[in-house]
């Protein structure tokens, strides 16, 4: 919210999209974010979409995609965006850090760093180019390091590898 916030004041002419619901027993989170977009003005901007399952379209509805997440083991909805050719701003932490290379997938940004987030956004807004040129190298790591078949391919193979030193003990 905070960096929509900050967007807004120089952007009029942008819209955010937030997707999904809250994490169970959170309902006092959800209704902080919603308090907090009220107070800072942002209910025209703002579209909360609830849980969703038309990933696919919603990534065809957008120009970029934020990853705000304090804390994401493995962030599934970077590579689906990615995969859509979207480029990708997320927080540099954990799980995401495997997914989106900075400065040539997508953009990292210091985790609960509004201002940061801000600016990477801001960015990407105003250069057409950089978000192709990001969304298509997004695209292109998803086909070469998260496709499913070679992904199953590597699990396989692992598994074999343990199962022959197994024999071998």
């Amino acid at each position: 919210m905070e960096a929509a916030k900050i967007i807004s004041s120089q952007k009029k002419n942008v819209k955010f999209l937030v997707v999904g619901s809250e994490s169970y027993g959170e309902p006092e989170y959800a209704q902080s974010i919603y308090k907090l977009a009220d107070s800072y003005n942002l209910k025209e901007k703002l579209i909360f979409t609830g849980f969703r399952e038309d990933v696919p379209e919603l990534m065809g509805a957008i120009d970029i995609l934020a990853v705000p997440s304090h804390a994401e083991a493995f962030g599934n909805v970077a590579i689906e965006g990615m995969a859509a050719g979207k480029p990708v701003v997320a927080a540099n932490n954990y799980g995401l850090l495997d997914i989106v290379v900075d400065q040539k997938t997508g953009l990292l940004f210091k985790v609960k760093e509004a201002n940061d987030l801000a600016d990477k956004l801001i960015t990407l807004i105003d250069d057409r180019g950089q978000r192709e040129k990001l969304g298509n190298a997004g695209l292109q790591r998803v086909k070469e390091v998260f496709d499913e078949k070679k992904q199953i391919k590597k699990l396989e193979q692992r598994f074999f590898d343990l199962i022959e030193a197994k024999k071998n003990d």
